[in-house]
């Protein structure tokens, strides 16, 4: 582990699932909303920091294909499993030299994968359908644009033409 700043970023469902949270917590000081809040706050800060083990996650059928997430145990209760998941993903830097970014996407429980659904759901991405066949339409479609475009005769330019189109 590098312990390399990262950029974080909120995915915006997230972001309003943090504040309910905390507003939860305010309600009731003692009760688990608020060590679940504490404990995400310190995880949080730990993905950015990049000091936390990165767990990637597998495709699985009945799943969402979250092949390029990882995801953090979140334990409010130090004598029993952990029951809830934080998911992310990291993105590369934008630029040569800039800092890559981690995106938290969903908190939740780990109880019948719903946390992964719900990740899956906020990607857009359905169960049972990988990363690849997600992309495939759009090389289709890039590919038959292509194509169709071949099957034109190529236009001979005229000054009018060309005026057209701000040439």
């Amino acid at each position: 582990m590098t312990g390399v700043p990262f950029q974080l970023v909120l995915h915006p469902a997230f972001e309003r699932d943090l504040q309910d949270l905390a507003t939860e917590a305010g309600r009731n000081p003692t009760g688990e909303a608020r060590r679940l809040l504490l404990v995400t706050l310190s995880a949080l800060q730990a993905v950015k920091d990049g000091t936390i083990p990165v767990r990637p996650l597998e495709q699985m059928g009945s799943y969402p294909d979250l092949s390029d997430c990882n995801k953090v145990y979140i334990q409010t209760d130090p004598d029993s499993k952990p029951k809830y998941r934080l998911v992310w993903r990291e993105r590369p830097p934008e630029e040569p030299g800039g800092i890559a970014t981690r995106e938290v996407i969903q908190l939740g429980a780990r109880e019948l994968g719903s946390v992964y659904h719900l990740a899956g759901q906020r990607l857009g991405r359905p169960a049972g359908v990988s990363l690849e066949e997600l992309r495939e339409p759009e090389r289709k479609d890039a590919a038959a644009k292509l194509s169709n475009l071949s099957q034109f005769p190529t236009p001979t330019r005229s000054p009018k033409s060309d005026q057209e189109f701000g040439g």
